[in-house]
């Protein structure tokens, strides 16, 4: 974890501490509470520090989420949540590194106070591999972002996340007694 992200949630920390609010992170099977997904495919949420788009933190995270929007396409959503306190200002800087990075993504951005009342105490940065249902199937923690750094480390994420993709879209199959 880096500074930036380490500082945000110590401060996600005070928030839920002063407001009494929930902070327990939000895991595998709870429902996502980003109103904006379509419900139609499954999604891969990313959530990060919005200043993290002024260095190299999330170069590595990127590759991988570029890969995977190349080899699923539509079969797949890619939301991003931009944790920050300066709102829209750090939207659009936000969406110019995505631009630049060649993803396409619906950005939302959450104050830190938000991002613990919906998300709890969450790590970040974080992916969350979300199924059409809107349950959260997987969350990938920020020691295993430290990983996404090498191209063949991309692959697997690529790889994980294809599969939870073509798992959550294949026609549910019946079993009769």
């Amino acid at each position: 974890m880096n500074l930036v992200s380490a500082a945000l949630v110590a401060t996600m920390a005070a928030c839920a501490a002063e407001t009494g609010q929930q902070s327990r992170p939000l895991a595998p099977g709870d429902s996502m509470p980003l109103p904006d997904l379509s419900g139609r495919r499954p999604a891969l949420v990313w959530a990060f520090a919005a200043e993290e788009c002024l260095g190299c933190e999330l170069t590595g995270p990127a590759q991988s989420v570029r890969l995977l929007q190349r080899r699923l396409g539509s079969r797949m959503e890619t939301a991003v949540l931009a944790l920050s306190e300066l709102g829209e200002e750090d939207g659009a800087m936000v969406g110019s590194f995505l631009e630049s990075q060649r993803i396409s993504a619906d950005v939302q951005v959450r104050t830190p106070e938000e991002y613990v009342r919906d998300f709890g105490n969450g790590p970040l940065p974080a992916f969350y591999v979300v199924g059409k249902d809107r349950v959260v199937r997987a969350l990938l923690e920020p020691h295993q972002a430290d990983l996404w750094r090498s191209d063949e480390d991309s692959l697997k994420l690529a790889d994980f996340v294809e599969t939870l993709a073509e798992e959550l879209t294949a026609p549910m199959e019946t079993t009769r007694p």
